[in-house]
Formats: C-alpha cells, sequence, structure tokens
C-alpha cells in the first residue's frame, strides 16, 4: 500500500465516479478542503484506491485482485496498519469487495444482523472483531423541501442561529465540527453550521460535515437532554437552505438502524434511493 502525494490526488477522482454512495468526504480530501489520506496499490498506474479522511471514515474502490493491498486493507480494519492507529470504518459498494473483505477477514468478521446471537461487546472487542454494518443513502428532493420548507420551524422557546466562535465550545457529542474539521480555524474558514439554543444551552447542532464535489453532507447532533422533541427538522432544514443559497447539492446519509436521522432527513426532503455495506473495527 502506498500513501499517495497530495500533488497526485486529482489521478484518483476517477474512483469515484458512479459511486452508489455517499462521497463527499472522499471529494473533500482530493480538494484539500479537510484532511485525509489516499492508499493506493501503485503510485503511477493505481487500480485501486482507499480515501481515509481524518475522523476514520474511508471509502474503498477499484480493483479487489491484488493481494498486498488487500492484506493491507485487513490489517487497517484489524488496526495492525501503524501504531496507535484511529479506528476507522471502511465503505464499499460492490459485491466484489464484499466477497474480498470476507475471504480477508474471516473469523473476525461479524454483521450487526448477528449481533442479538453474539458474545458480549467485551469478548467481541477482545477477539478484534470487525462490525458490518448497512448505511443508507438518500436523494435530496428539492421540489418535495420547497412544499414543507415553511412550515419547518423550531419551537417558540428556541432561537435558531448560525454556530459563532461563542456557541462553537458550547456543543458536545459526536457529530460536531472537530468530528470532521481538525480544527476550530479550519472549520470557521471552511465550513458552516447551524444551531438551536435554549438560552445559552445547545439544544441541536448541524453542521456542514463535509464539503466535495459541490455538495455538503450534513452532520446532526442533539443533546440528549432535548432529543424526541421535533428540534432535528428546524435545524436540519436550516443547513438545506444554506446548501441551496450558495449552489451546493445537500448530502445525508445514515446508518439504517438509526431511525432517527432516516426520519429527520425525510421530513426535510431526502428519500432514501439505497444502501451498502460500511465495515467498522470495533476494538
Amino acid at each position: 500500500m502506498i500513501e499517495l502525494n497530495e500533488a497526485n490526488y486529482g489521478s484518483v477522482a476517477k474512483f469515484l465516479t458512479g459511486a452508489k454512495f455517499d462521497t463527499v468526504f472522499a471529494h473533500s480530501i482530493i480538494e484539500k478542503r479537510q484532511k485525509g489520506r489516499i492508499i493506493v496499490d501503485d503510485e503511477r498506474r493505481p487500480s485501486a484506491a482507499l480515501f481515509w479522511h481524518y475522523c476514520g471514515m474511508a471509502v474503498l474502490s477499484g480493483d479487489c485482485n491484488n493481494i498486498a493491498f488487500n492484506n493491507g486493507i485487513r490489517d487497517l480494519l484489524l488496526r495492525r496498519f501503524e501504531s496507535n492507529q484511529k479506528r476507522i470504518s471502511i465503505g464499499i459498494d460492490s459485491k466484489e469487495w464484499k466477497l474480498k473483505i470476507e475471504d480477508l477477514l474471516q473469523s473476525h468478521l461479524l454483521y450487526y444482523s448477528e449481533l442479538q446471537n453474539s458474545p458480549s461487546e467485551t469478548t467481541i472487542k477482545a477477539k478484534s472483531y470487525i462490525l458490518g454494518r448497512t448505511r443508507l443513502t438518500h436523494k435530496f428532493n428539492r421540489d418535495r423541501f420547497k412544499t414543507v420548507d415553511e412550515s419547518i420551524k423550531p419551537p417558540d422557546k428556541f432561537n435558531l442561529r448560525k454556530t459563532d466562535k461563542e456557541i462553537y465550545p458550547k456543543l458536545f457529542g459526536r457529530v460536531i465540527p472537530s468530528f470532521s474539521w481538525d480544527s476550530e480555524q479550519a472549520f470557521f474558514a471552511g465550513g458552516t453550521g447551524y444551531c438551536l439554543m435554549d438560552g445559552d444551552k445547545f439544544a441541536c447542532s448541524t453542521i456542514s460535515a463535509f464539503i466535495g464535489n459541490g455538495q455538503i453532507d450534513i452532520g446532526i447532533e442533539t443533546n440528549p437532554e432535548y432529543r424526541r422533541r421535533g428540534l432535528g427538522a428546524p435545524t436540519a432544514a436550516a443547513m438545506v437552505r444554506y446548501c441551496l443559497e450558495h449552489g451546493y447539492q445537500p448530502v445525508w446519509g445514515c446508518l439504517k438502524d438509526n431511525v432517527g436521522s432516516a426520519l429527520i432527513a425525510k421530513k426535510v426532503g431526502f428519500d432514501n434511493i439505497g444502501s451498502h455495506l460500511v465495515y467498522f473495527s470495533i476494538a
């Protein structure tokens, strides 16, 4: 496996053409908007590429028959690729890669649908299982959003604000700016977000998690104290409006079992159009 020099990032954009899943974060790396790495099987004539965002999300594309490259993918998932390696999740959209990963991982692989009959989480981590999960892909329906836009409003108690340097340190949870932007400075220079505030407290936040290829992949996080109160849709709608006003295509993706996220997506104009597999390192 060879890490591609940034000067050659444009040469591997072809691997994302026709992808059946969200590739905004991969394009954000190619365009050098956000931090990440691109790993290939051959520097001069790559036939396979892994786009690996610093948050841990990755997408794998190309030929699946290079033994050395495939062994590197196995090591990545098992966190044996380098010292102090972070967790990684690798998305695929081909049957060929699914069969190859199953062959590479064998007893280390466990699909989410099998969890009910699986060992405890502690045992799973101890055995370095890789978890295969299904991620939903959505397509934005502009006409449907226009019909519901006016009706998506936050409750009177809450104040919708653009995320600024006063709000930034008040955000917490997983999908906040630090999830996908490597610094506060990088976020304010290249990204944006909106937040529903209850007085001085953050209730729900949405961000441009990834920007690339003329698209914005929308991320959302709700303060646990405010969940199931209908705050996701009005917060997400603000980000959708930003996309449309600035010429970006809104993108939404979530794990199949994240029912809340899928419901918010539907409310703000996204249609579920398919799914693909993602392999997570657990330990």
